[in-house]
């Protein structure tokens, strides 16, 4: 899985100078407590739901590629904030187009084109606004 990790670490850490943590995914948001990260941060986490052998020693695998941004407390959203509060506060979302942009189509000779198959907010039990991006590709 190091060959997915590592080159999908630089390319965010190449393309996306905005964020100031990017690390393995080891449930460092899942703590009710403050995580000890820099924010912005992205943690990417890999699975393999389904392989095929290939020989005795080879399989074709399905991976999925998460990457779960986490951002300080936002600001204000609200329709009652100011437009300049309200842009600031939102600027997440450009981080967030960001990253998936970096992402989409990355590919190198030990994984396919990465694809996005689904994004979405994640509940948070210490106070961050946290999304995920989940890609999907094929390895050897």
């Amino acid at each position: 899985m190091k060959q997915i990790y590592k080159p999908v670490l630089e390319q965010l850490k190449a393309n996306v100078p905005e964020l100031k943590w990017i690390d393995l995914d080891t449930d460092q948001l899942s703590s009710s407590q403050r995580p000890k990260v820099a924010f912005p941060s992205a943690l990417i986490g890999i699975e393999l739901p389904g392989c095929q052998s290939l020989s005795d020693t080879d399989q074709k695998c399905n991976a999925l590629v998460t990457v779960k941004l986490a951002f300080d407390t936002m600001g204000a959203t609200n329709s009652a904030a100011e437009e300049t509060v309200q842009l600031k506060s939102l600027e997440v979302y450009d981080i967030i187009e960001k990253v998936h942009n970096t992402l989409q189509g990355f590919e190198t000779a030990d994984f396919e084109p990465l694809s996005r198959t689904r994004q979405g907010k994640v509940p948070s039990r210490n106070g961050l606004f946290q999304y995920q991006i989940v890609y999907s590709t094929i390895t050897e």
